[in-house]
């Protein structure tokens, strides 16, 4: 027995392809503004890509650069504590919940 559902999606695709075939042409005028709009699209697909690689590809130095920048903190700490107010000395000792 035939399957019905692949039957189906051959003769739709082959019905689909003869109607566009088939047909005559618009006889439209798009005007300019239409065509302004595809090209803005168009630069504005282009820019979120190439602004998705650029971050994609600054990901990974940005980290280098953190933990970099980290290694530095840990080399300046051996600096003597900052005094502590006794406002937050008092904040300190408060009993916890």
């Amino acid at each position: 027995m035939l399957d019905m559902k692949s039957n189906l999606g051959v003769h739709g695709l082959l019905v689909s392809f003869f109607i566009a075939i088939t047909t005559a042409p618009a006889q439209a005028y798009v005007g300019p503004g239409a065509g302004m709009g595809l090209i803005s699209a168009f630069f504005a697909l282009i820019a979120v890509v190439a602004m998705s690689l650029f971050m994609i590809l600054l990901y990974p130095i940005k980290a280098l650069l953190k933990k970099h920048r980290g290694e530095k903190q840990e080399e300046n700490s051996a600096l003597p504590p900052m005094e502590t107010t006794t406002e937050e000395k008092k904040e300190d000792t408060a009993p916890q919940p």
